[in-house]
């Protein structure tokens, strides 16, 4: 894919990220069924603290009633919402306008 050849120079990331990338791309879909809930799809750095695999049914849904995740593609997020994994870096400056 193009995009990601050039995205991969741009942002300095292997080709085997780049590929892994691509897969998302390719998998995604809008079917509630083929999602997955927003606490288990958010795994980086950030979320190591949350551990949200090791979370109880009852701390689960706690966590759905008073945490909200902040997404760079989907916005505000409730923990048990549907998303589709992605992976998109919001540190890397464009060229262009603005």
């Amino acid at each position: 894919m193009i995009i990601l050849i050039n995205s991969s120079k741009t942002m300095e990331f292997s080709p085997k990220l780049a590929a892994s990338t691509e897969a998302l791309i390719d998998a995604w879909n809008t079917r509630p069924a083929r999602q997955t809930l927003a606490i288990d799809a958010f795994q980086g750095d950030i979320y190591r603290g949350l551990d949200a695999s090791t979370l109880s049914g009852a701390d689960r849904d706690y966590a759905n009633e008073v945490l909200r995740i902040l997404s760079g593609l989907y916005g505000l997020l409730r923990p048990f919402d549907g998303i589709m994994p992605y992976r998109l870096e919001l540190e890397y400056r464009l060229a262009g306008e603005g």
